[in-house]
């Protein structure tokens, strides 16, 4: 295709115009000339004129007007070819469910103690690992967990055992939070009046000894874990202690 300044086109167009169509557009240059032939196409930087079988293009600033012969439409520009097609990367999945019964590790991120913090008592952890399904990361590494006392007794300083039992009920993932549901947890003490010291645990089912007696380590050891217990007949679970549970009902994040 050529490109023909302005200046230079009126002899050439003159000899073309003899042999062009009887119907036809009309291009008219800001300089007064008009010319006949076939409108092509037309884009910000040229317009784009078939005359005589020979498409020439006119700068479109010096375009004055185009005239479109209606019983003669001009033809279509043509179609810009369809670009390579990009392979697109998976797409992350909407939601990911972590399925019941998975094992979650946490650590405690306060200090629990049964003579001080009754049925109620909310407390906080964070995951230990990631929770991973299928490769996608569905809570992350330190992700905090909410829980709460579902049950908690202290025992008197002549009699009784002390007790206590917790369970999650939310995690925070991405500023949101989600409602778990997980096994609970559960220490218990021999009764006092049974055993001098108060110092084993029954069925405890926390983890990370951070204190205790030998006994308290050799009767704690039961279920998922061992429970910490410190002074007295009293249930202590220190800020850091590792915790075990499992997921009661599917979580979908």
């Amino acid at each position: 295709m050529k490109f023909v300044p302005v200046k230079v086109i009126t002899v050439f167009v003159s000899v073309l115009l003899a042999s062009s169509l009887l119907s036809a557009d009309t291009l008219t240059l800001n300089d007064g000339q008009v010319i006949e032939g076939k409108f092509v196409a037309r884009d910000d930087q040229n317009v784009t004129f078939e005359i005589a079988g020979q498409q020439l293009k006119f700068a479109t600033a010096n375009v004055k007007s185009i005239a479109m012969d209606m019983a003669a439409p001009a033809a279509a520009a043509p179609a810009p070819a369809p670009a390579e097609p990009v392979a697109a990367a998976p797409a992350k999945p909407e939601k990911v469910t972590v399925p019941e019964g998975t094992r979650v590790m946490a650590r405690m991120a306060e200090a629990l103690d049964s003579k001080k913090h009754k049925a109620g008592h909310k407390f906080t952890a964070r995951l230990e690992a990631d929770m991973v399904v299928d490769g996608v990361v569905v809570a992350p590494r330190g992700a905090t967990l909410y829980g709460v006392l579902t049950d908690s007794k202290s025992s008197g300083r002549a009699a009784g055992s002390s007790s206590m039992q917790m369970t999650f009920t939310d995690i925070m993932v991405n500023n949101q939070l989600h409602p778990i549901a997980t096994t609970d947890l559960k220490a218990k003490t021999d009764n006092t009046a049974k055993k001098t010291g108060g110092t084993v645990a029954k069925g405890a089912l926390l983890g990370g000894l951070m204190g205790g007696s030998d006994d308290a380590k050799r009767g704690a050891a039961i279920g998922l874990g061992l429970s910490v217990l410190t002074s007295g007949n009293q249930i202590n679970i220190p800020r850091g202690t590792l915790i075990e549970f499992q997921l009661r009902t599917p979580l979908t994040i």
